[in-house]
């Protein structure tokens, strides 16, 4: 140990250190500390920093160059990561997220997540769900039903700001009775009309039942043309080819009817009760 009176080390009449304070002049291929490193530059050829178990805190920038870490890096609650901008930017209803990729091309807007294994074993994306007001902390608090569990929006510039969603794919919790590995789960996706209404469009349920809304068309072509299938109502469904040829099941009136846009009902039948009636019917 060497101790100086002033906590002043003076080479060639320079003060290289003096009290907490390491100067330019001094040349080492590594130096610990437990305290606190000052403001300033450590140029290329420094060696290795080694500060123990305390924490190195910048309010500036990490300049270029390679930044590898070897254990746990944490980013604090409240900061961020930002990859390709300087700032986070605020999108989809507000949202500041603290992860962002930004960029001007495909490349530099991408997020990829690659496996590599002689193995059938692929990469993972994972949503994670629970009721536990604390993260992590060894206690647990089972979901509910209609919980959220995860959600990919989909966002554009409406010429104010990035606020807008045209859609959304969301995955929640379909069980009214969840249990320990038994939770079901379901599928929904939402995409908005013309005047920016959320609305569901599509559901996957824990029974894996496939269903649209009321009142909405399903055809088996890229868009709704003129064939399609619709449900009315709750008992009523239609099926219409070609926008002339219809077929209409009424499950209020136990009919069934065909017949075309301009000469509804040429023919009508009932079956519920066992036996085929031929009639008519109007409201087709």
């Amino acid at each position: 140990t060497i101790t100086f009176p002033d906590a002043t080390l003076t080479v060639n009449a320079a003060a290289n250190i003096s009290g907490t304070t390491l100067a330019s002049n001094v040349v080492t291929s590594s130096i610990t500390t437990v305290g606190a490193l000052g403001s300033g530059t450590i140029g290329t050829g420094f060696g290795a920093i080694n500060n123990g178990a305390n924490t190195i805190t910048t309010t500036g920038a990490v300049g270029t160059g390679a930044l590898t870490v070897g254990g746990l890096g944490v980013i604090t609650n409240g900061n961020g990561l930002v990859v390709g901008h300087t700032a986070k930017v605020t999108a989809a209803g507000g949202s500041t997220a603290e992860l962002q990729v930004l960029g001007l091309s495909g490349s530099d807007s991408m997020i990829q997540v690659g496996r590599f294994g002689a193995n059938e074993y692929g990469p993972a994306l994972t949503f994670l769900k629970s009721r536990d007001p604390a993260i992590a902390d060894g206690t647990f608090a089972i979901v509910a039903n209609d919980d959220l569990v995860g959600r990919i929006r989909y966002a554009v510039d409406d010429g104010v700001d990035f606020n807008t969603e045209i859609a959304r794919l969301e995955a929640e919790v379909d069980d009214g009775s969840p249990a320990e590995n038994a939770v079901g789960g379901a599928i929904v996706l939402r995409t908005a009309t013309t005047s920016g209404s959320m609305t569901e469009a599509f559901r996957i349920d824990s029974s894996q039942n496939t269903s649209i809304p009321l009142g909405k068309k399903f055809a088996f072509d890229s868009g709704v043309g003129d064939t399609y299938i619709y449900q009315e109502s709750a008992d009523d469904l239609h099926i219409v080819v070609g926008g002339s040829a219809y077929v209409q099941i009424d499950q209020d009136i136990d009919a069934m009817s065909f017949g075309s846009s301009s000469a509804p009902n040429i023919q009508a039948q009932t079956m519920f009760d066992g036996s085929w009636t031929a009639g008519e019917y109007g409201g087709f």
